[in-house]
């Protein structure tokens, strides 16, 4: 019984998710600027050939009635004209000042993104700095703000950089 509950409770709770009108809340955020060894959330430089194949796949997805994470992020740029619009990866903080442990995203348009882009990853972690961000942003699900203004953009100290990185992995700045 507990798993008949269980299990209506997640199809309820997806076909919610995935099938929403996105309402946009305006809210500040306290964030950090992080990097990366991939970024694909955004045809934002992306060549149009390969534009039209992503979103083409997306649209055939929707058509199937399919679900899924990226394909919940493509709805949502799409329905805020967003889906050319750069972004960065954050950590937001809580009241209390700690850091959330997990991506999110960040869009941002074009002139403004310029703002973030300057700082390479390489520099702040041989000076042992980051970059922290306080901005307005359009809040609607999950992990994903639209960007409004920026409020303050600081380099402040930071001793969280590991010496020792994955040679696989290469962190990839901003372009």
């Amino acid at each position: 019984m507990k798993n008949i509950i269980l299990t209506i409770f997640i199809i309820i709770s997806q076909n919610f998710l995935f099938s929403q009108d996105y309402n946009l809340r305006d809210t500040t955020i306290n964030c950090d600027l992080e990097y990366s060894f991939i970024y694909f959330h955004s045809g934002y430089n992306m060549k149009n050939q390969k534009k039209k194949k992503l979103i083409r796949n997306y649209e055939n997805q929707i058509a199937n009635n399919e679900k899924g994470y990226d394909l919940m992020i493509y709805k949502f740029l799409k329905q805020n004209n967003r889906i050319n619009s750069p972004y960065v990866i954050i950590s937001t903080r809580n009241n209390h000042g700690k850091i959330n442990f997990y991506d999110e995203i960040l869009y941002i348009d074009s002139s403004n993104y310029q703002k973030l882009k300057c700082y390479k990853y390489e520099d702040l972690k041989k000076q042992k700095q980051k970059i922290e961000i306080t901005c307005k942003v359009k809040y609607s699900f999950d992990n994903v703000y639209l960007f409004e203004e920026f409020l303050e953009i600081k380099k402040v100290d930071d001793n969280t950089y590991s010496e020792e990185e994955d040679p696989e992995f290469k962190v990839l700045n901003y372009e």
